[in-house]
């Protein structure tokens, strides 16, 4: 039965992927990715039952960290391309004489900020375990509040903007009539 349900849920998520690059509207594409997170969240569970069906007890605990490092490995790969086509969308919106201000280096920047977030997170997450091998929840409250304030750092940035910044953009793309 699991298999069955995995391939439905593969199914699910790959008409959720179809619809996306078809989607002509920012409506059709919100609405087209809830389909993909559907599929995605039905292969999930699925999928570490069919591991815990199909792997020796002695061997569980590999076979799921297996799972687990796959899983973040093609998850943090298919995110990092989703992330680079977006932008490449995005600066496809912008008007010719701005192109020298869309740049590239941003989204580098952007891409390794948000790595680096998250790899302070797991560093912190690692810290407040101490010796353990499971979590609590009561373990993931310093990382939360370390990445908070890691992420309020910005804030000064943020304030020192005009409050105009950027304005010029926001119908880079639109068509006059």
């Amino acid at each position: 039965m699991t298999g069955g349900t995995f391939v439905n849920a593969m199914k699910v998520y790959l008409l959720g992927s179809l619809c996306c690059g078809l989607s002509n509207s920012l409506g059709q594409l919100v609405a087209a990715r809830v389909l993909q997170g559907i599929g995605g969240a039905m292969m999930t569970p699925v999928a570490r039952l069919i591991v815990v069906a199909s792997t020796p007890r002695e061997r569980l605990a590999q076979a799921m960290n297996a799972l687990i490092l796959g899983s973040l490995l093609a998850v943090g790969f298919f995110r990092a391309a989703h992330y680079v086509a977006s932008t490449a969308i995005a600066f496809a919106e912008v008007r010719p004489e701005e192109v020298s201000r869309a740049s590239t280096l941003s989204t580098v920047i952007q891409q390794i900020s948000l790595s680096f977030g998250i790899s302070f997170a797991g560093l912190t997450l690692y810290a407040s375990a101490g010796r353990s091998s499971h979590f609590t929840a009561a373990q993931f409250i310093l990382p939360f509040v370390s990445l908070g304030l890691l992420t309020a750092l910005a804030v000064p940035v943020y304030t020192r903007l005009a409050a105009q910044a950027g304005a010029h953009m926001r119908n880079a793309g639109k068509v006059a009539p």
